[in-house]
């Protein structure tokens, strides 16, 4: 893995916020954009100034859509971490055959510690 795949998996949980953020203020635009933009039309016709808020109204829009995917389906830093590890340790297979061989070990060892006990 290289430092550059590390570094952007450390910044995932930044880009995430990000996102959320850029998110967020589209929302407030569209709303806003979308509330002016009926008011201008319905009183006066479609004016400049309402097409002018309709453009923004459909540009904004697409910004929150794009935002809000991205912020949903973006992993964070530990959920990336966990998707490239978890398969290496899984799929080593000189940890899946030395698991055996330390849990023997460690049986081993415990019931060493419970003679030793009984026997005190």
């Amino acid at each position: 893995m290289s430092p550059w795949t590390i570094y952007w998996i450390l910044q995932l949980d930044a880009i995430h916020e990000a996102l959320l953020i850029v998110s967020t203020i589209s929302v407030m635009i569209v709303v806003v954009t979308g509330a002016f933009g009926a008011l201008f039309s319905v009183e006066s016709g479609m004016t400049d100034l309402s097409k002018v808020l309709l453009k923004l109204f459909k540009r904004t829009l697409i910004v929150f859509v794009i935002a809000g995917f991205g912020a949903i389906f973006l992993p964070n830093t530990k959920t990336m971490c966990a998707v490239l590890t978890i398969p290496a340790i899984v799929n080593n297979e000189v940890l899946q055959g030395d698991a055996v061989d330390i849990y023997k070990l460690g049986m081993e060892r415990v019931k060493e510690l419970l003679g030793k006990e009984e026997s005190e």
